[in-house]
């Protein structure tokens, strides 16, 4: 588990970049690891939004920002 988290502590700064200017192919990428990872660790609830955040980011919507910063 700690080789994950410390692996993984720049994505969530990188996702709220990737938010904050709309780079949508960027925030789906980041959300696609994301939603991996945390099937595997974290509760599903975290997944569930990581893949509702890169589902929207590849459509390039704007509510995959407001989903990247929560």
């Amino acid at each position: 588990l700690q080789i994950i988290l410390q692996g993984n502590l720049e994505k969530p700064d990188a996702l709220r970049q990737a938010a904050a200017s709309f780079d949508y192919k960027t925030l789906a990428t980041h959300s696609h690891g994301l939603k991996g990872m945390s099937g595997d660790v974290f509760p599903s609830r975290l997944r569930e939004l990581a893949a509702q955040t890169e589902a929207e980011a590849r459509k390039e919507e704007a509510e995959a920002s407001r989903h990247a910063e929560q």
